[in-house]
């Protein structure tokens, strides 16, 4: 899972998404949120089981697209 989430999302609030995003890192095994590695204003969680990894990031904006995501999206899946 790759998330964005706008902070001021008024279509789906931000804590229906953290939940979630909680809910996909637990079924793929990874740790807590509170153990997760920051970087840059995401989250990536530790411990997810091979092929799942979850990582979160939050803007600040609406329900919208992120802003400059091109690059993480691309990142993201070019690891598999």
């Amino acid at each position: 899972m790759f998330g964005f989430h706008g902070t001021t999302d008024t279509v789906v609030p931000i804590a229906n998404g953290v939940t979630a995003r909680n809910e996909i890192a637990g079924r793929n095994g990874c740790q807590p949120a509170a153990m997760a590695v920051e970087s840059d204003g995401c989250l990536s969680f530790q411990g997810c089981s091979a092929g799942h990894p979850v990582t979160w990031c939050e803007f600040n904006g609406g329900h919208m697209p992120a802003p400059q995501s091109a690059t993480r999206i691309w990142d993201f899946f070019s690891q598999f």
